[in-house]
């Protein structure tokens, strides 16, 4: 058990399963008001400033990751699921605006993916603090927390994926979109 619970890529698959499942059930169920489908796809090609997508969303995970201390994980497990749920409310949409399932789930994921996998670190790390006293009360390593140093070096990792997929959803998103319809 202690060899499955420390092994990070049992946990990586683990949580990309579960984002897989919430983004189904919200691609099958998200019932969303009409005026939110009635975004026109003008409004999307538009090339946002990069630097802006990646301060929003590298201050978001900061906030999550601070949350996640802070209320043991608690935080962090209802935000990832709204996350989540909005990921699949973006493919409906798209898939609302551009008539293809393909060209929707292409769209979003070109910088999606990414954004995926600074989530999962940006997870993880909100739940150190539930890791460390899980340590504490059963007095023996059943998780396995990271050190400060490892702490800077996921933030670190994390902000070079924001930064990545900022660009791509700055330069590349909007050029599939006009290349698509």
């Amino acid at each position: 058990m202690r060899v499955i619970l420390t092994n990070k890529l049992t946990w990586t698959i683990y949580f990309l399963l579960i984002i897989t499942l919430i983004v189904l059930y919200g691609m099958l169920f998200s019932f969303s008001p009409q005026e939110y489908y009635d975004i026109k796809l003008e409004d999307k090609l538009i090339n946002n400033q990069w630097y802006t997508v990646f301060l929003h969303n590298f201050s978001t995970a900061l906030i999550y990751i601070l949350l996640g201390i802070a209320t043991f994980g608690v935080a962090s497990l209802i935000l990832i699921i709204v996350n989540v749920s909005a990921i699949a409310l973006s493919i409906t949409t798209m898939y609302s605006i551009t008539g293809s399932i393909k060209v929707s789930v292409f769209t979003i994921f070109t910088h999606g993916l990414i954004e995926l996998f600074a989530i999962a670190v940006s997870f993880n790390l909100s739940f150190i603090s539930i890791k460390w006293l899980t340590n504490k009360l059963f007095k023996n390593k059943i998780f396995q927390v990271e050190n400060m140093a490892e702490f800077i070096k996921n933030i670190l990792f994390m902000a070079v994926l924001y930064l990545f997929a900022s660009l791509l959803e700055s330069y590349l998103t909007p050029l599939i979109l006009r290349e698509s319809l």
